[in-house]
């Protein structure tokens, strides 16, 4: 009687359960293997890339830090700050964009 269908409920659960876990499973595992070949997209706005390294790259890191810095610097005035119409605008996009490395 009730045992009989009380157990059924368990297994069918508990298949349902591991056929879920299975499909979360082979997902994840999906996403990180693309991440790792590179197949994934970048959405972000507002940074430089930089594609290759070699030894120029950190003259290359260098100078665009200190255009960043310049640009920040110039803006630090306290007329600057509270009035934002009287900043100066970045001569680049890489003038405005984050240095990240």
């Amino acid at each position: 009687g009730p045992i009989i269908v009380y157990l059924l409920m368990i297994c069918f659960g508990l298949t349902i359960f591991a056929i879920m876990i299975g499909m979360i499973t082979e997902n994840f595992q999906s996403f990180v293997a693309g991440m790792n070949e590179g197949r994934t997209k970048a959405t972000i706005k507002g940074h430089t890339l930089i594609l290759g390294w070699n030894e120029t790259t950190v003259r290359v890191v260098v100078q665009i830090a200190l255009l960043r810095a310049s640009f920040l610097q110039q803006n630090r005035t306290w007329v600057r700050t509270i009035f934002w119409w009287k900043r100066t605008k970045p001569t680049t996009p890489v003038t405005a964009a984050h240095v990240v490395i």
